[in-house]
């Protein structure tokens, strides 16, 4: 699954565009996680994203007899579709769909000594995501755009590893709600 993702990302980034099509850039502004789309405009009704987040936690724990240090990091890559609406005046609604893939990376040390469990474990997670959403533009412009996005998303979770004495396999979901702000620009089409 990893390198079907890993292969549609590097397709869709090197897919020779048609010059008449628009490229669109947006940023996502948040509390816990900011993101930023690049795009393609297809139609009047079509939008294809690839878009990147990034989380990086680490700490360094020192007692006059003891050093902890912890290192994670989660990279999220997303492929998404705009579906656009009628729009009216300056107001543009749209259908957003979206899926990523999360890729966690993650190191412990207990005085200079990394920790092989742990680094296993985080081996063996597998995350997968998906949103559903709703959301409106506004134009001040035909170039530039503020929005926003509220939505359902689906994170699934799995973790699986086995040994000489057992073998663990353990899934499960997280589903909130979610809601954005975004800027978008959109550039000329090509030729004008």
């Amino acid at each position: 699954m990893k390198n079907l993702f890993l292969f549609t990302l590097i397709l869709f980034a090197f897919l020779p565009f048609n010059s008449s099509a628009q490229l669109v850039f947006g940023v996502s502004p948040g509390l816990n996680l900011n993101g930023a789309y690049i795009g393609t405009k297809f139609s009047d009704h079509l939008i294809g994203t690839f878009g990147f987040q990034y989380l990086g936690v680490s700490y360094t724990l020192t007692d006059p007899d003891f050093e902890d240090k912890f290192s994670g990091s989660v990279f999220i890559p997303s492929l998404g579709l705009k579906y656009l609406m009628n729009k009216q005046n300056q107001i543009q609604p749209y259908l957003g769909i979206s899926v990523s893939k999360p890729f966690v990376t993650g190191k412990i040390e207990y005085d200079g000594e990394e920790d092989e469990e742990f680094s296993d474990a985080v081996k063996n997670l597998s995350l997968l995501g998906l949103e559903l959403g709703f959301g409106v533009e506004y134009f001040f412009d035909e170039n530039f755009s503020i929005g926003g996005e509220y939505g359902f998303r689906y994170i699934n979770v799995k973790y699986k590893s086995s040994d000489e004495f057992d073998d663990v396999d353990v899934s499960g979901s997280v589903k909130p709600t979610y809601t954005k702000l975004t800027l978008n620009y959109y550039f000329s089409k090509g030729g004008e």
